[in-house]
């Protein structure tokens, strides 16, 4: 099987490891399962970790071909929106 070309702005061939803090407890939480309520307060809050995971978790179903087509044009337009971002901070001095 031919290997296809990982474009790593919006894929990642790899399925992401959650943080502790946002698994679930218990025997769960050791599987690897995370706690959907753990997970948005972290968000909320504003936790670095959290918010690469998701961006992560984001990459890895693009890259599994899992997403649907309203996901990929909301998660382009975010990837697009961090590339004017950036190239925006940039320029100013």
């Amino acid at each position: 099987m031919k290997n296809r070309k990982i474009n790593e702005d919006w894929e990642t061939s790899k399925r992401p490891k959650a943080p502790k803090r946002i698994r679930a407890s218990g025997f769960k939480g050791l599987l690897g399962i995370i706690s959907p309520s753990k997970m948005l307060k972290a968000n909320v809050e504003g936790d670095e970790d959290v918010k690469a995971y998701t961006l992560n978790v984001r990459k890895y179903l693009n890259y599994r071909r899992l997403t649907t087509k309203e996901e990929w044009r909301v998660f382009y337009r975010f990837i697009r929106w961090q590339k004017r971002v950036k190239g925006s901070s940039a320029n100013v001095r």
